[in-house]
């Protein structure tokens, strides 16, 4: 949330599932190490104090990957459905 542009000079573009999505709470609890309201109060803190955007909300895991092939810049997370233990994938571009 610090960042706007990756080393290379592309904006970085951040894709979440919804909110209240099970995936989205297992990121947020595993690779976050904190609850989804309180990433939603960062967020929240960075746009009202203008000095962030807003992830944009995507509706499916495959959107999610579409999209972040699509975008550069571009980081988001989708299930690891390989994974026996459910793991996560952080995908950039």
């Amino acid at each position: 949330m610090q960042k706007t542009y990756w080393p290379d000079g592309n904006k970085i573009h951040v894709f979440i599932l919804h909110p209240s999505s099970d995936l989205h709470k297992e990121f947020c609890f595993q690779q976050l190490d904190m609850m989804p309201y309180m990433l939603q109060r960062r967020w929240d803190r960075l746009v009202f104090s203008g000095t962030g955007e807003r992830p944009q909300i995507l509706r499916s895991e495959a959107e999610m990957k579409q999209l972040i092939l699509q975008t550069p810049g571009a980081i988001g997370y989708i299930g690891n459905t390989a994974s026996v233990t459910g793991g996560l994938y952080v995908y950039t571009r």
